[in-house]
């Protein structure tokens, strides 16, 4: 199956704690960024890879990918959703896989079974079960407790057609989705399939974070 695929590193890291963006962080002399990409950089069957970033961000994005041929950059858009419809604009494979640029452990082990469950869905996406109890609030009252066993956290990478990803994107009305699938779930007809994520596979997001 080959594929082409979206990393989105145009956020503003507002709630990192940081005073640049979250996805140049290091860990073991690594941007998070880069670490986020290797899988796909590694993976024969990923024809390109489309690092959505800031201008801001550019040159610095150059230094780190200079050696990754199949990488290029596509200027990121005011939300998340925007920065992801630049880059499917440039899409041409019949399958795009979407990924996070803010988490950096997930693996070729998480990305081979997306490719298989791809091979019988149109969109399928990774996610792990909850560990704590939920509760939903109001105005800081608990209104009743949900069922665990029924609710998944959503991770990345998401695995699409591109047709099916690139025609939710067509019909929006909105602009302020920031999860892919939760467009192809509310603006077509397609099921959302789902495999087993790996707890490891986190998002950097707060200070505590890093």
């Amino acid at each position: 199956m080959n594929y082409e695929a979206i990393v989105v590193a145009a956020g503003n890291s507002t709630r990192s704690g940081l005073n640049y963006n979250k996805v140049l962080f290091e860990i073991n002399k690594q941007p998070i960024v880069y670490l986020s990409t290797k899988p796909f950089i590694d993976d024969l069957q990923c024809d390109k890879i489309f690092v959505v970033c800031k201008n801001s961000d550019l040159e610095a994005m150059e230094k780190i990918f200079k050696n990754e041929r199949k990488v290029s950059f596509v200027e990121g858009g005011a939300t998340r959703q925007q920065s992801v419809l630049n880059a499917l604009k440039k899409v041409k494979s019949e399958y795009v896989f979407i990924h996070d640029g803010a988490r950096p452990f997930f693996t070729s082990i998480l990305l081979n079974r997306l490719k298989v469950k791809l091979k019988e869905c149109n969109v399928v996406i990774p996610v792990w079960s909850m560990v704590d109890t939920v509760k939903l609030v109001k105005n800081d009252v608990v209104v009743k407790t949900l069922k665990r066993e029924e609710l998944k956290c959503v991770q990345t990478p998401q695995a699409f057609k591109t047709n099916v990803i690139k025609k939710a994107h067509e019909v929006a009305k909105r602009m302020d989705y920031t999860d892919d699938s939760s467009m192809v779930e509310e603006l077509t007809e397609e099921k959302i399939y789902v495999i087993d994520g790996e707890y490891t596979n986190k998002k950097f997001t707060i200070k505590e974070d890093f």
